[in-house]
């Protein structure tokens, strides 16, 4: 029986993930890569689970409209992983499940690289006009609108999983 390969993504080295990407990875045996953002130094080392830390290749472009920002973002983080899938397919790794954080566009092109994974996402958090304003009365419309277009890039994650987790 081949061992298997798991791939955990999130931008905070282990963020939600501490226990459950240790515990999998020892439970089964399992060769674990953890991916995460480079800018976020987090000293913290967890048996059985090799982080490699990646970056963006560059940051978003301020004159980018501003509801676009957290767009282009996402766009950015998704390219960044794919650089990392492709140096992990030259390493002849090929996960069985990626779990990552949704929101952060770390998962958009996943399916491209690797189609026949499956994909676990961890959607935290959805926008929607009651609850801004559930939240904050006096928002601007302004803003509730910019904070919405952030959905987009959940949205794209949420249509390359194949399970979803929301807590």
């Amino acid at each position: 029986m081949k061992r298997p390969r798991l791939l955990f993504i999130h931008q905070a080295y282990p963020g939600q993930f501490m226990h459950l990407s240790y515990h999998i990875s020892s439970e089964l045996d399992a060769r674990t890569i953890f991916l995460t953002l480079s800018n976020l130094n987090q000293d913290l080392s967890l048996p059985n689970v090799e982080c490699r830390r990646f970056s963006r290749h560059r940051e978003v472009d301020q004159e980018a409209h501003r509801y676009l920002q957290s767009v282009e973002r996402g766009v950015l983080n998704a390219q960044a992983v794919v650089r990392q899938l492709l140096a992990l397919q030259n390493e002849h790794f090929v996960p069985d499940i990626v779990i990552a954080i949704a929101g952060f566009g770390f998962t958009s092109y996943i399916k491209n690289i690797y189609p026949n994974c499956k994909v676990i996402s961890y959607v935290e958090w959805y926008f929607s006009d009651p609850h801004l304003l559930e939240m904050n009365p006096a928002i601007e419309l302004d803003e509730r609108l910019k904070i919405n277009t952030m959905n987009l890039t959940i949205q794209q994650e949420i249509l390359v999983a194949d399970a979803l987790v929301c807590p």
